[in-house]
């Protein structure tokens, strides 16, 4: 809604801390005079103002509290500069903004989470166990928080009752009502969402619960939003809600009228179940509801219902107060104030009074007690004392034995009963109760009246008990006869009266003091409601300050970010600078016309730079190194975009790792090009001398006749050598990458092997003569020697493994044979033994048992004969004997005696076996390597040799050469026959089948010997041992 033509609309005033906020408001002010009752009320445009608002928002303000209303007024009016409430009213007709900017305002919104954190522990500790105690578990619990405003009171309460459930392990229903007047602040508590200040007013461990940190806020958690309802109310004329436990209203009230305030006693009593809890405010006056509700906690302001409330107030209800209907769309000042209006000036004419007075009223009402009141006490619904008042020891004593308060105790005798009697019709009726009482004391007859008055202002139900000393005349609101009175009757009369009159007087006196004490109460709610709207002015004025704080920490903000900018410019330049100077790279920069921009010290040795060719064009630059097209591949990179990489070498052949990638600026243009060359000469020379290195051993890997295996960490084939290829008939295709154990059609798949592989690859230790015997599909069945070692890895890669597999199936197969033939030569031994030298041994026997016949019968010549034959047969024995050792004891040779051994050896086969054996050796005759163990086993074979040839060949011409290169360590033994030879077998690299054959070549591989078998070609055969042949030397 626009403002009118006529009427400008003021600008808001400037609140700052150096603004001049100095107005002077006009027609608007607060009730001052004692007896100006009509000048309480607001004035004409006031109401006129509350009407709009009424019209426009529906919400009567009649029953606010006076005082709030004009500050709330007064507030708008100087932040508009408007000094006229008639201007003011004119302005709000219209400007619905400034309509609903001031009806906000009237709707104070001062909320915070725990507020008075002792009243929420109260709740925990007494009234929430009260609650589920006598409610089922699912009846629950129903809650009210009237005048919500953006929901933090609610919400405070709901993380009690949650927290309270959790710590009992219950699960009640739990159903909470939240309502406010304001739908804005509804929507604000519907959302949840706080500010992070919410930290001083909740712990750390509530905001861990029951909130979630987003940002600059906290929302609240779904569980707890999850119990509350929030809806629009009025607590003026909308039906409150029924069947509640439990009322939260804080600091509600006090913003009220004391007419709606006892109206919304009664309907909050109405709304609770009988036993239910009210919460109040610390600011709002308990005692308006003490015929309602009992004060549970004084400190906490917690009130419980009464079950049956004496004196329940027959009002109509609060909402019938309103239903006059909307006003008149013209508000008239003249027009005749509604009822509520009238209500309003009778309750605040009274509370109008000068405070100035109060002390007078005090001291006056302190006197006419102290000298005409009657004596008496105030004492609760036990008859326990409260209070004593004036001199009633006339009538109370105190009795013997232990001390006591109790009025039936302290009372005289005669007297008691009438005092009980009295309560109780006082009690019943709520009303004060006389009665005249005669009794004796001492011999004397007294007469006295009783009077008990039930106290309405007490929290509890409370008694006033008086003493009046009676006159003889009777009570004194009877009138006393005409006739016959003596003087003494109109004397006692006057006394009477004026009695009557002194007792009036004190009770207006009372009841002004009573009045006074309510102003008093008044004006402290005002203070307290003048407090909150000071403490949201100073939050709003915190906030502006804030804005302003904000924005100049982001002007300063800014500055300091270019300041740190343009230190850093600097530093980044200064770091360039530094950089060029101290790296070791050639860096070259050029502009996008091919211009020098920078370049290090290493690239002005490589393009011959000196410091004055920045600017110069790059081309009639002439470098050192051995790249022709460098302009026409700068020149590339710049249109392309696309980076180039090369390895070049300088005039000195040095190599280089060159990389031309675009010069780039910070708006992603590019703006050039930049030349880096890294030197990698000693790189590439390692790398050289590395692949030379790999080669090398490649090579020697590739021609071991051992196969070779290299395992990764999963046992997976790295590589093999062609041994390995060749004796299990398998490719590299087939092989490398594949699991170890599927190998060979699954040959290799022995899990002791797989498990000592993997100890291997774990701790480092090797696999040492580890036997293997396995069949293979394509070789047939094998014995096999493996040995393997960790290869260990100079980076993080995991470690190799190199499994080395020797073949030892024929070394088996002849040793198996070496001891057959060993059994053999025991048995043959054992028949020479047996057959020869026994033989020997019997006839030597019997000769000499005929020597000793011959000699006991003395023929003497016969012995000699004998003898003669027992010493041929010895002789015999004996020779058999040392061909027998021969055999048994094999010669060990020396090297140095290699000669010697065999020139003897081809002697006795000669002189022997009556054949021309010879050897022939080149000088100096020396075995290889000069060792023993070689100059004997080269002996035997030599032996075996011989014996094959005349056993087998019957050779008659046998001739061993040997010859020998000390420097080069090749060496060859020759033993050749004229015999008949041997059958060749079909197999070339076959040894012919017999015995003394694979022993020969068994030891001629026991020393590292090549052996060969062949037939001559002229006949015979031929035995060969070489050493350091064609590989063979190990």
């Amino acid at each position: 809604m626009a403002a009118t033509a006529s009427e400008p609309v003021p600008q808001p005033i400037d609140l700052s801390p150096g603004a001049d906020t100095n107005l002077t408001v006009v027609g608007l002010r607060a009730p001052t005079g004692k007896g100006a009752a009509s000048d309480d009320q607001p004035g004409a445009e006031l109401q006129r103002v509350l009407a709009l608002l009424r019209r426009s928002f529906g919400a009567d303000f009649t029953w606010y509290d006076p005082a709030t209303i004009q500050r709330r007024v007064l507030r708008r009016m100087s932040l508009l500069r408007i000094d006229q409430i008639e201007n003011y009213a004119r302005l709000l007709h219209g400007n619905e903004a400034e309509l609903v900017a001031l009806y906000q305002d009237i709707l104070l919104k001062v909320s915070s989470f725990f507020r008075d954190p002792d009243v929420f522990d109260f709740l925990q500790r007494r009234v929430f166990p009260h609650i589920f105690k006598r409610n089922s578990s699912n009846q629950g619990a129903r809650l009210w928080v009237p005048g919500c405003s953006t929901g933090e009171e609610a919400y405070s309460l709901a993380i009690c009752l949650s927290e309270y459930l959790g710590r009992h392990r219950v699960d009640y229903p739990v159903q909470i009502f939240a309502t406010d007047l304001s739908e804005a602040a509804l929507n604000r508590a519907r959302e949840g969402i706080y500010p992070e200040k919410i930290a001083s007013d909740v712990s750390g461990e509530r905001l861990r619960r029951f909130f979630t940190h987003t940002g600059r806020s906290y929302r609240i958690a779904a569980s707890i939003r999850e119990r509350i309802v929030f809806a629009q109310h009025n607590l003026a004329k909308d039906p409150p809600f029924s069947r509640l436990d439990l009322i939260s209203c804080r600091n509600v009230l006090s913003a009220l009228d004391a007419g709606l305030q006892r109206k919304i006693g009664s309907i909050f009593f109405y709304a609770l179940r009988p036993g239910g809890h009210l919460v109040l405010g610390t600011s709002e006056n308990a005692r308006e509801f003490s015929d309602l509700f009992t004060p549970l906690d004084q400190q906490t302001h917690v009130l419980v219902r009464k079950i049956n409330a004496f004196g329940l107030r027959a009002e109509p209800p609060v909402a019938a107060l309103f239903a006059a209907g909307p006003p008149s769309p013209n508000p008239d000042p003249a027009e005749p104030p509604s009822p509520s209006d009238q209500f309003r000036g009778a309750a605040t004419a009274e509370a109008g009074r000068d405070a100035a007075g109060l002390e007078v009223v005090h001291e006056t009402n302190r006197l006419l007690i102290q000298r005409y009141a009657p004596p008496g006490v105030v004492v609760n619904s036990h008859f326990d004392v409260i209070q004593f008042h004036g001199q009633g020891h006339a009538y109370l004593e105190p009795a013997y034995g232990k001390a006591s308060f109790s009025l039936l105790k302290l009372i005289k005798a005669p007297l008691a009963i009438h005092v009980r009697t009295l309560m109780a019709a006082a009690r019943t009726h709520y009303t004060p109760q006389t009665q005249r009482v005669t009794y004796r004391e001492g011999g004397i007859t007294q007469e006295l009246e009783l009077e008990v008055v039930p106290l309405r202002a007490s929290e509890e139900c409370h008694f006033l008990i008086l003493f009046h000393r009676a006159t003889p005349g009777g009570p004194a609101s009877e009138p006393l006869p005409v006739k016959d009175k003596p003087p003494e009757t109109d004397r006692l009369g006057a006394l009477l009266q004026e009695l009557t009159i002194t007792r009036q007087h004190l009770q207006r006196i009372i009841k002004e003091q009573d009045a006074a004490n309510e102003e008093i109460r008044g004006a402290n709610e005002e203070i307290r409601s003048s407090n909150e709207e000071l403490q949201a002015t100073n939050e709003e004025l915190e906030a502006a300050k804030e804005e302003l704080q904000s924005s100049n920490d982001e002007l300063a903000t800014i500055n300091e970010e270019l300041q740190i900018r343009n230190d850093e410019l600097a530093s980044a330049n200064n770091d360039l600078i530094n950089l060029v100077n101290s790296i070791n790279f050639a860096i070259l920069m050029l502009g996008n016309e091919g211009h020098i921009r920078r370049f290090t010290a290493t690239a002005a040795r490589l393009f011959n730079l000196i410091p004055t060719d920045v600017g110069r064009p790059f081309s009639d630059v002439r470098s050192n190194l051995q790249v022709p097209d460098l302009s026409h591949l700068v020149d590339e990179v710049i249109q392309t975009v696309a980076s180039k990489e090369r390895e070049v070498q300088d005039k000195e052949g040095r190599w280089y790792s060159m990389s031309i990638r675009p010069y780039r600026t910070s708006e992603h243009k590019i703006d050039g090009a930049v030349i880096c060359l890294v030197d990698i000469d000693d790189l590439k020379r390692s790398i050289e001398a590395f692949k030379r290195s790999r080669d090398f051993s490649q090579a020697v890997v590739e021609t071991v006749r051992e196969p070779l295996v290299v395992l990764d960490s999963e046992l997976r084939v790295r590589s093999a050598n062609a041994a390995f290829y060749a004796m299990f008939g398998a490719s590299s295709q087939e092989t490398l990458g594949r699991l170890f154990h599927t190998l060979a059609d699954g040959g290799w798949n022995i899990p002791r092997l797989r498990r000592l592989l993997v100890h291997v690859l774990e701790t480092g230790n090797r696999v040492q003569d580890f036997v293997v015997e396995q069949n293979f599909r394509q070789i047939g069945r094998k014995r096999l020697l493996l040995n393997s070692r960790r290869i260990e890895a100079e980076d993080q890669t995991p470690s190799l493994l190199l499994l080395a597999i020797e073949d030892i199936t024929e070394k088996r197969r002849v040793e198996q044979q070496v001891l057959a033939v060993s059994e053999r030569e025991r048995r043959r031994m054992a028949q020479e033994l047996h057959d020869g030298l026994g033989q020997h041994l019997t006839a030597i026997t019997f000769v000499a048992q005929t020597i000793h016949h011959q000699l006991q019968h003395r023929h003497y010549a016969e012995a000699a004969q004998n003898a003669e034959q027992l010493v041929s047969q010895v002789s015999e024995a004996t020779e058999l004997t040392r061909d027998l050792a021969k055999g048994l004891h094999p010669m060990q040779v020396q090297a140095g005696q290699f000669q010697t051994a065999m020139e003897t050896l081809a002697h006795n086969v000669s002189s022997l076996f009556k054949v021309v054996c010879t050897f022939s050796c080149d000088q100096p005759c020396m075995p290889p390597a000069e060792s023993d163990e070689k100059a004997s086993q080269l002996y035997r074979i030599t032996q075996e040799a011989i014996n094959n040839a005349l056993k087998h060949g019957k050779a008659t011409r046998i001739a061993i050469t040997y010859k020998h290169d000390p420097q080069t360590g090749r060496a060859r033994l020759l033993i050749s026959d004229d015999g008949s030879g041997s059958p060749k077998p079909a197999d070339p690299g076959q040894i012919p089948g017999g015995m003394g054959l694979q022993i020969m070549r068994y030891r001629a591989e026991s020393i590292g010997g090549k052996f060969q078998f062949d037939q001559a070609p002229d006949g015979g055969t031929v035995v060969m041992v070489s050493f350091g042949e064609d590989g063979d030397e190990r």
